[in-house]
Formats: C-alpha cells, sequence, structure tokens
C-alpha cells in the first residue's frame, strides 16, 4: 500500500518521551568518544513478521506479506507499529494505492482509497501532555 505525500515516523507512547532527548542541556557532558547512533531508537522486528513500514520520496510505502490472506479473516497485532503523518496539515483524507500479488503468480490487482485523517496537533501540545504536569505553567 502506497500512501500518497506522507510519511512513517515511528510510533511511541507517552511513557516513551525523553525530556534528554527533546530538549539540549545548555552544557552537555563531555564524551571523548560519541556515539555513532543512538542505541535506544532500535526497535526489535520480529522476525517473519509480515509488515514493513519505509518512506519512498514523498510517500510511505506499507508491506504485507502474511503467508496467506483469507476473506474475511481480519488479521491484528499488539504490536505499535509507526505513525503515518500526511505531509500536508490541512489534509481531511490521504490518497491511498494499493497492489495485491500472488506468490508465484504474474496477476496483479490493484485498487485506491482515500482513508480520513486526524486533526492536526501542534507539537507544543504534544509536549505539555508528555512533559508538563497539568497544574503547571509553561
Amino acid at each position: 500500500m502506497t500512501f500518497h505525500n506522507c510519511e512513517v515516523l515511528d510510533c511511541l507512547d507517552p511513557d516513551d518521551a525523553d525530556f534528554e532527548k527533546v530538549v539540549e542541556p545548555v552544557l552537555g557532558p563531555h564524551v571523548p568518544f560519541p556515539a555513532i547512533f543512538d542505541h535506544s531508537a532500535i526497535r526489535p522486528i520480529l522476525r517473519d513478521y509480515p509488515v514493513t513500514w519505509s518512506t519512498h520520496g514523498s510517500d510511505a510505502q506499507v508491506v504485507l506479506t502474511p503467508e496467506a490472506f483469507r476473506p474475511n479473516v481480519v488479521w491484528t497485532s499488539d504490536q505499535d507499529d509507526y505513525v503515518l503523518i500526511a505531509r500536508d496539515l490541512q489534509a481531511s483524507a490521504v490518497e491511498v494505492s494499493w497492489e495485491l500479488t500472488e506468490d508465484g503468480s504474474d496477476t496483479v490487482s490493484r485498487g485506491e482509497v482515500r482513508v480520513p485523517t486526524e486533526p492536526c496537533v501542534d507539537a507544543a501540545d504534544v509536549f505539555k501532555s508528555a512533559f508538563v504536569d497539568a497544574d503547571e505553567d509553561l
């Protein structure tokens, strides 16, 4: 599935919020050999997990590769994977195109749908909800 004019971001719960990663200290500690990347950002992917997420150009792509698709059988996962963000903040829906192929077959089924978006959320509101007590003023 290709979500047009969207991007993919890691899904994080409010409990995952880390103030140290959001606000840079005035004078940070000196580390003689800084880490090349943030190890806490590594999210384990289960082997044979049938969903992959990626951003290609200005689109988000979701690839589903389960063993089989069956009519009227719902597949769910308790894993929070990623969040899709519409690049147009005013968009009320995004266009999604999809392709379905069968392993070992050259037949391709294609279609398009419109998926409604949630209202845009201000980053300051997200910051306040994660780091500021309801009784405090910023």
